[in-house]
């Protein structure tokens, strides 16, 4: 009996017609045993149960893999723990369950002796004081009207949290419901599966390894695990609380974003010389950039114009020779990476999902006046024609470029 059937024999399933199950939840559920052992999983069983009975789509696979991140520690959060058991039993329930993690003046004096112990406590407590929490609130404006005014400060808080999510409902970009929102529930998830699977290899250090060699990529690897602890999101709620450890992240998120940008620049050496700062930055940083993957459908399009093209010494494309680079600094665009390039005709590949966005949209337009004022012509090839009639789409490009024979 292999582990499906045996999971599917426990007894929380004894309600359900096993026999019914359809493929596509089982072949769900697989994935879900591909992740988790039975020790983990055990925890899941809920929700495998729900999925099955209530037919839901499949966004609570995507909330489990975040469950699963959230409480990686051994040691459940305060925050965790006061939305189970209440904000006055955090305290308690915490020594009772893990004693050895809890920073209390008793453990304190235990451990290191009572002037000793008392002298960390204190060091620990103002590392830690969180200038919105309930204790300086009550510090400050004392024990009738500190929990009132952090009350209002919390729930203030949360609101602002949910104007923001009508606004930007998705912190990440490339979620799950918005690719089933895209393509359907099946194909949506088998498409946000295959890049989190490329995503959690480009952030691996086999990535590294193979990119930089074993030695160097493994001393980068080091590198960049020690940026990301200290920048994460994960490292400014461990370190400030869930609330403010989200504010502070998108405080420090825009702070780069600025530092980065071309008003940075100007805002600090003027709108000459800044400029020319702003320009000699993005050069150095686009010459250091990583290798890129691009496409294997555009490529493949494009080394069957390279070889149909006799005079193919002028053709610049991504696995050739890399992109050719326009520098336009413009408000709206630094350079512009066009697909495809030979002589004064530019091609460019427009994938279906990148593409159907208004504001990529209204960016090719942007990019196409842009070349177009430059005197080159440009002809532009959806990835959807070109998945149905190859050959045609090469006639075309081939008579654009005049090189049909």
């Amino acid at each position: 009996m292999d582990r499906l059937e045996r999971i599917l024999n426990r007894k929380i399933f004894k309600d359900l017609d096993i026999s019914k199950i359809t493929e596509y939840q089982k072949n769900q559920i697989e994935r879900i045993l591909s992740v988790y052992n039975n020790n983990e999983l055990k925890n899941r069983l809920k929700n495998i149960h729900d999925f099955i009975k209530y037919n839901v789509d499949g966004d609570w696979l995507e909330r489990i893999n975040i469950i699963r991140t959230v409480l990686k520690s051994t040691v459940a959060s305060d925050y965790a723990l006061e939305i189970r058991y209440g904000l006055e039993n955090v305290e308690t329930i915490k020594a009772e369950l893990y004693p050895k993690y809890t920073h209390t003046k008793e453990n304190y004096i235990k451990k290191y002796g009572e002037l000793s112990g008392e002298t960390r406590y204190q060091e620990y407590i103002a590392k830690t004081s969180n200038p919105w929490g309930l204790a300086n609130c009550i510090r400050r404006y004392g024990d009738v009207e500190g929990p009132i005014k952090w009350s209002e400060r919390l729930n203030k808080k949360i609101e602002t949290q949910k104007k923001r999510k009508l606004v930007k409902p998705y912190r990440n970009g490339r979620t799950l419901p918005e690719y089933q929102n895209r393509y359907g529930i099946k194909d949506g998830y088998d498409r946000w599966l295959k890049r989190n699977l490329k995503q959690s290899y480009r952030f691996s250090e086999q990535y590294y390894i193979d990119t930089y060699g074993e030695v160097d990529g493994k001393c980068k690897w080091a590198e960049y695990c020690s940026d990301m602890s200290k920048t994460s999101l994960k490292a400014f709620i461990k370190k400030y609380g869930e609330i403010l450890g989200r504010d502070r992240y998108d405080k420090n998120v825009e702070h780069l974003k600025y530092i980065l940008s071309r008003q940075f620049f100007l805002d600090k050496y003027g709108d000459i010389e800044g400029l020319e700062y702003y320009k000699d930055s993005i050069s150095k940083k686009t010459v250091s950039l990583k290798p890129v993957r691009y496409s294997n459908i555009s490529q493949d399009l494009f080394w069957s114009l390279y070889d149909l093209i006799d005079n193919n010494d002028a053709v610049y494309f991504g696995e050739l020779n890399k992109e050719y680079i326009f520098y336009v600094w413009e408000d709206w665009a630094n350079m512009i990476e066009v697909d495809f390039k030979f002589g004064d005709k530019i091609i460019e590949f427009d994938g279906d999902y990148w593409h159907s966005s208004e504001v990529q949209q209204t960016k090719d337009k942007l990019r196409d006046a842009y070349l177009t004022h430059k005197g080159y012509s440009v002809l532009r090839v959806l990835e959807s024609d070109y998945k149905q009639n190859k050959s045609e789409v090469i006639d075309k490009c081939l008579t654009f470029l005049n090189c049909k024979k």
